[in-house]
């Protein structure tokens, strides 16, 4: 008999047993507990020292000002994003279905990006090529969020420029 088999198992059955719902289910409360409850304390009290700072109860140093805020910005992301996730694993992440226009998200999500760019020293330009196809159903907000990790990305690594280019047939839309 394989024992860590007979382990898992007996795990699983205690607790499903203990928390009243499926394993799955118990990951999901638990993902999201940490995300909400312990990961946004920690941004709330990074943010309350940015206050502080800002109001002069702190000495106030811009760098310690921009290195906060930035910390606060990051954490803020890293529980959306691991909400996004476990509900996705779960398969409960409800998408919203809406008319989408990619070459204007694309264009709004550069524009968005274009100081961090600058202050990188990085040209960030963004094309549309070929045809255009009319707006088509789909996600918004998670769209959005593809292409700005894209971008993210790439003005991580970057070193003079960035090109986002779309290219669009009439059927299709492809990001280079």
């Amino acid at each position: 008999m394989n024992l860590d088999h007979r382990a898992e198992f007996s795990l699983r059955e205690s607790i499903e047993d203990d928390m009243g719902g499926t394993r799955d289910e118990w990951v999901l409360q638990f993902v999201e507990w940490v995300g909400v409850k312990y990961l946004r304390g920690t941004e709330a009290v990074m943010q309350a020292r940015l206050d502080a700072l800002e109001d002069g109860i702190y000495p106030l140093e811009a760098a310690q000002v921009t290195s906060l805020s930035q910390q606060t910005q990051l954490l803020s992301r890293l529980v959306d994003d691991l909400r996004t996730l476990t509900l996705s694993d779960a398969g409960q992440l409800k998408l919203r279905q809406q008319a989408v226009n990619l070459p204007e998200l694309c264009l709004d999500v550069t524009s968005d990006l274009q100081a961090r760019a600058q202050a990188q020293g990085v040209t960030l330009n963004f094309s549309v090529q070929g045809h255009a196809p009319a707006p088509f159903q789909g996600d918004p907000d998670r769209l959005r969020q593809i292409v700005l990790n894209l971008l993210e990305n790439a003005l991580r690594h970057a070193r003079t420029q960035v090109q986002l280019t779309l290219l669009g047939s009439e059927s299709s839309y492809h990001l280079h």
